[in-house]
């Protein structure tokens, strides 16, 4: 930043003179002028009386005038030396604070090792040598498949291309296949599955329950106080044991709380259920295969078609891995009250999963499911007592963030009683009817 100027006349980048300073150079200005004056003046009788009747007055004016000359020297050295010892306030460039957009930040090491996985290596190396965030990366794709998009992307991400070697990246990906990002994400990353999840649920459901999406979607399906989530274990079996027209049938059977008229269906997914238990049976153990076989003996898969999710939620479920789903198992009844703990995680973290948010957090929102896995595995005994997994989750969570998010906090705390104190899960009768309780404190 310039300097303030004063008002006068400087030159730029000069120091401006004082009020007093400017009055004593003016005067001296005048006194040497008045001398030089006087001095011409003498050298010029000097010159004519010599030149007729006194040859040694020229040296004589002309020593007189050389000492003059010198003591108006002498008097203005003097007269700047009093000047510049008064103080004079010299204007001082004024330091400005640089203002900085926020950027958001860049892809987390676990998502880069999805993207190298899904995608040409080239693809990996652009988003690690360019610093690409989620965003741009979410920009570029269809432009390699697409060479007639380049312009719709912005001047800095152009740039980072061109920077990076666009002829190259085009020509490598020109004949690749490049699958949605959407869908690599949703395969890998647990929150951005939920996520996805919980937006293409029908709007109405929850609305008529008195919840949040967020909070509705991940609760334990019919809001049943003794059933499961929708996306753990049993969930991911179920929906890869039915075809549309089997859901639509038992969804519909679950509205008139009548089950009668489907009985053979619903034992013929059992058994598909069974066959699959049996090529996942190194995941499964005994216990699980129990709880799944007791949902089906009891009618309580009837709990999963009350919860009014659509075929597309189904579709989304039956595309991530069934390793997925056993992480969200492992949390399923991680807090006080059963089957409650993805309700309490995703009111804190819903905020942080939207990319077009300033709170949008990539380190929790593209965490994978591979790393919460063997984070959960690796951590010591001491560190897991006395703290539920929940609260172990949100640990963790807190430690991918890289936005400096401390998710166990005060605000944590009261979103958590903000909906315990809302929320109502319901006992069934035996002809299938809710039988209210009191929301849990």
């Amino acid at each position: 930043m310039d300097p303030v100027s004063v008002s006068g006349s400087t030159s730029p980048g000069s120091p401006a003179l004082s009020p007093e300073r400017s009055g004593v150079s003016f005067r001296l200005k005048v006194v040497a002028g008045l001398v030089s004056a006087l001095i011409a003046i003498s050298f010029a009788i000097a010159l004519a009386l010599g030149a007729l009747s006194f040859p040694l007055g020229i040296p004589i004016i002309s020593v007189f005038g050389l000492l003059s000359f010198l003591m108006l020297s002498l008097i203005c050295v003097q007269k700047v030396k009093k000047v510049k010892k008064v103080a004079v306030p010299v204007a001082v460039p004024v330091a400005v604070p640089e203002v900085t957009m926020r950027r958001a930040p860049e892809i987390p090491a676990g998502c880069l090792l999805v993207i190298r996985g899904k995608y040409p290596t080239i693809i990996h190396s652009l988003c690690v040598d360019q610093s690409l965030t989620i965003q741009e990366l979410r920009q570029v794709l269809p432009v390699l498949k697409d060479e007639s998009k380049l312009d719709s992307l912005s001047p800095e991400l152009y740039q980072k291309l061109q920077l990076f070697g666009l002829d190259l990246l085009l020509r490598e990906c020109r004949y690749r296949k490049l699958p949605p990002l959407d869908e690599v994400l949703t395969e890998s990353c647990f929150l951005y599955f939920l996520k996805r999840f919980i937006e293409l649920g029908p709007k109405d459901v929850p609305i008529t329950e008195g919840l949040e999406p967020e909070i509705y979607w991940t609760s334990p399906v019919g809001l049943c106080s003794t059933a499961y989530v929708a996306f753990g274990k049993l969930g991911w079996l179920l929906v890869n044991s039915l075809d549309k027209k089997e859901f639509s049938l038992l969804s519909d059977a679950a509205k008139r709380n009548n089950f009668d008229y489907v009985k053979d269906v619903v034992e013929s997914i059992r058994e598909r259920v069974e066959k699959l238990m049996e090529t996942y049976s190194d995941v499964l153990s005994p216990e699980d295969v129990m709880g799944i076989r007791y949902v089906f003996n009891f009618n309580k898969v009837l709990y999963f078609f009350l919860h009014g999710m659509n075929w597309d939620q189904v579709k989304l479920l039956r595309s991530v891995p069934f390793e997925m789903a056993c992480t969200f198992s492992k949390f399923d009844d991680a807090a006080s009250i059963r089957h409650t703990a993805w309700m309490l995680i995703m009111g804190n973290v819903y905020p942080l999963l939207d990319e077009s948010s300033p709170q949008y957090d990539p380190g929790i929102a593209l965490l994978t499911y591979e790393e919460l896995s063997k984070e959960m595995e690796s951590m010591p005994l001491e560190a897991t007592m006395n703290i539920t997994k929940m609260d172990i989750l949100l640990q963790l969570l807190s430690k991918h963030s890289l936005c400096d998010n401390t998710l166990l906090n005060e605000q944590d705390q009261h979103i958590r009683s903000n909906v315990s104190s809302r929320w109502r899960l319901f006992d069934y009768d035996k002809d299938g009817n809710r039988t209210k309780r009191k929301a849990h404190k």
